[in-house]
């Protein structure tokens, strides 16, 4: 979509304008805005994020929240923007854009109202939005529903305002968003395009939204409750850390396997003679190795997952079987007593419907009274009560099966495990000590025994490290099964009759889910974005250097050199930096070519070559590409290398009348 005018009513200089600019299409998108310092080209950039996002769009206001100084309020810059040239009979300002493509053209106009002594009256402001896809105007409705509303029809239909920074900017901004690192903005602007803020805002506030509602809850259990979530929560972030390190630790192993694989080769094409029982020798020790490892997975199953129940013993094993077979029966009875009590209308009209009217009408309640004592007393079965109310009919089952079986003997074959374990490490120290026996005497051999011996090393302090990392997994998922069912059990049996808490606890489960969320999915979205970020800037970029940018899971940013060696971030120019932020936007804006890229003044830190790199690959962009700049920020040859894809220059300037500063545009 473009921006094919903008109309400004008392807006600083701009006393009444109707800005029109040239036609561009697909071919010719570029548009430059033309003027001298002082001309009002900032005024018409503020006037447009305003327009669009009022009070939200005040941050991308450079003037408005300088760091050197206190940020100004929404009201104070609207007073200090309302025209001098504006009486006292009028006192009202207002801008209006109106957006076209092919089949849509959307007009979109914000009115601000003052008194006479030219404060601003917030609560009177007004939108209109004239939409062609909606037959004329839209019922923007008045008051605190007014920002909400247009809010939805900006995110929808043209640029919701957190990705606003990255289409409409200053030079201010875009220098200062190249002073933070390169993973900041690339995280940053990653988080913007998916929307993270407000989704952490969501996070936050539905937490904010449980905390109150908890307030009503007896102290004690909502302590508790909340000290079990803290604590599932923090096994659940131990457990992905855990798995993160399991998973780094097996691909690194991969390449050095790979590496004394070759070694091995070289050793053994050193004694030709020998190189078959050589080879037999390390693929044994190999074959011992996995069976050791196989061992000891056994053991460690043994003693952390049957042994403790085995200990037990048979009678606690048979009393929890039982109270699982009763509790079942229980709920089978309960369910079928239910069905009875309402068959029991159902009965009493087929008796009398057989002629027993008059005896039902003298013993109706002693009928009712025997058919309720049918289900109240059952003498087959031993009174018990229901222990495992969290657990549903197909988990009994399995916890029957698991403790069936359970034998006296879970506990018994760990001691002929504990000594096959160490009649293999006896096996693998002999094979050792032949594989010794048999490395080269001369200097390369010996090179190589070396490095052979420094790569076995690594690989086992790898596997060792690898061996503690699955313990402390299992060791975690241990812990993290028993908080989770004792939140469980905790849940179902004050949750039912608390509604408050349920809404809590609620609340919170949505906000675990969306901050989950977005760990596990924002590091696969910024890795994805590093082919979008690369291409932007190896077309700005003009040393040739950096051949290719990578962003790993954790948002680190690389810049690599044809080579694939990593090249210093920290050691960047001031106006490298600047292109790097470039690139950004670029990338980002490349996403959503609705909305056209409005820049103003963005050249300061560039020398030459970078800025006509600039110019063209934006120029490239399928989207409205308008420039606001100064007459000679852009040279003849600038103009001339985009010539093809200009639309047309707009050039504004500055004049006094009666001691009024006004800003007319020349056609």
């Amino acid at each position: 979509m473009y921006l094919r005018s903008i109309r400004l009513k008392n807006w600083k200089a701009y006393q009444d304008v109707w800005l029109e600019l040239p036609e561009a299409t697909s071919a010719r998108n570029v548009v430059i805005v033309e003027g001298a310092n002082g001309a009002g080209k900032t005024s018409l950039l503020e006037a447009f994020i305003l327009c669009l996002y009022g009070r939200d769009g005040l941050h991308l206001v450079a003037r408005a929240s300088q760091r050197d100084r206190l940020a100004i309020s929404y009201d104070g810059f609207l007073e200090r923007a309302l025209s001098t040239s504006a009486g006292p009979s009028s006192r009202r300002m207002a801008v209006e854009l109106v957006l076209q493509d092919d089949q849509r053209t959307i007009s979109f106009e914000r009115i601000w109202y003052y008194n006479l002594s030219g404060r601003h009256l917030g609560e009177e402001e007004e939108v209109r939005i004239d939409d062609s896809d909606n037959n004329g105007f839209l019922a923007v409705p008045p008051g605190p529903e007014r920002e909400p509303f247009v809010r939805s029809f900006l995110a929808d239909n043209l640029l919701p305002v957190n990705l606003a920074p990255f289409f409409i900017f200053d030079g201010e901004q875009v220098a200062a968003f190249a002073q933070k690192d390169l993973a900041a903005q690339v995280r940053s602007g990653v988080e913007m395009v998916h929307g993270v803020p407000e989704l952490k805002a969501l996070a936050a506030d539905l937490r904010s939204y449980a905390r109150d509602r908890r307030k009503g809850v007896p102290d004690a259990q909502a302590l508790t409750i909340d000290a079990l979530r803290r604590r599932i929560a923090e096994l659940e972030s131990e457990e992905r850390r855990a798995v993160a390190a399991i998973d780094l630790d097996s691909t690194a192993i991969v390449p050095l396997r790979q590496h004394r694989d070759s070694v091995v080769r070289q050793i053994g094409a050193l004694h030709a003679d020998t190189y078959d029982n050589f080879k037999a020798l390390f693929e044994r020790r190999e074959r011992l190795s996995r069976d050791r490892s196989a061992q000891q997975e056994e053991i460690r199953i043994a003693l952390s997952l049957n042994l403790p129940f085995a200990l037990g013993g048979a009678n606690l094993r048979n009393d929890i079987k039982a109270q699982l077979l009763a509790e079942g029966a229980l709920e089978q009875r309960e369910i079928a007593k239910t069905i009875s009590k309402e068959k029991f209308a159902p009965f009493l009209e087929a008796l009398r419907g057989a002629g027993f009217a008059e005896f039902i009408a003298a013993r109706q309640d002693g009928l009712r009274t025997a058919w309720d004592a049918v289900w109240d007393d059952d003498p087959s079965q031993e009174e018990r009560r229901a222990l495992h109310g969290y657990l549903g009919d197909a988990d009994r089952h399995l916890v029957e099966r698991f403790l069936h079986q359970i034998t006296e003997e879970a506990g018994s074959n760990i001691a002929p495990l504990v000594q096959e374990v160490a009649r293999t490490d006896r096996q693998i120290e002999n094979l050792e000590e032949s594989i010794a026996q048999q490395k080269g005497v001369d200097e390369q051999s010996q090179h190589l025994a070396n490095e052979l011996q420094k790569l076995q090393a690594d690989i086992a302090s790898i596997e060792a490290r690898l061996q503690g990392q699955v313990k402390h997994l299992d060791d975690v998922r241990g812990d993290l099964t028993t908080a989770r069912g004792e939140l469980q059990g905790l849940v179902s049996s004050s949750a039912s009759n608390d509604a408050v808490l349920k809404a809590s606890l609620d609340a919170e489960a949505y906000a675990d889910v969306i901050e989950t969320f977005i760990e596990l999915t924002l590091p696969a979205k910024v890795s994805e974005f590093a082919g979008d970020l690369t291409d932007s800037y190896l077309r700005m970029a003009h040393k040739g250097v950096v051949d290719r940018i990578e962003i790993d899971q954790a948002g680190q940013v690389s810049l690599l050199s044809s080579n694939g060696q990593s090249l210093p971030t920290q050691d960047q120019s001031a106006g490298e930096n600047h292109v790097f932020a470039l690139a950004l936007m670029a990338a980002i804006a490349k996403r959503n070519p609705m909305f056209p890229v409005i820049m103003d003044s963005p050249f300061g830190r560039l020398d030459g070559q970078h800025r006509m790199n600039v110019l063209r690959h934006f120029a490239s962009l399928d989207m409205q590409y308008i420039i606001l700049a100064h007459p000679d920020e852009l040279s003849a040859e600038n103009l001339r290398q985009i010539e093809g894809s200009l639309a047309g220059i707009v050039k504004v300037k500055s004049s006094v009348v009666a001691g009024i500063a006004k800003t007319l545009v020349e056609k």
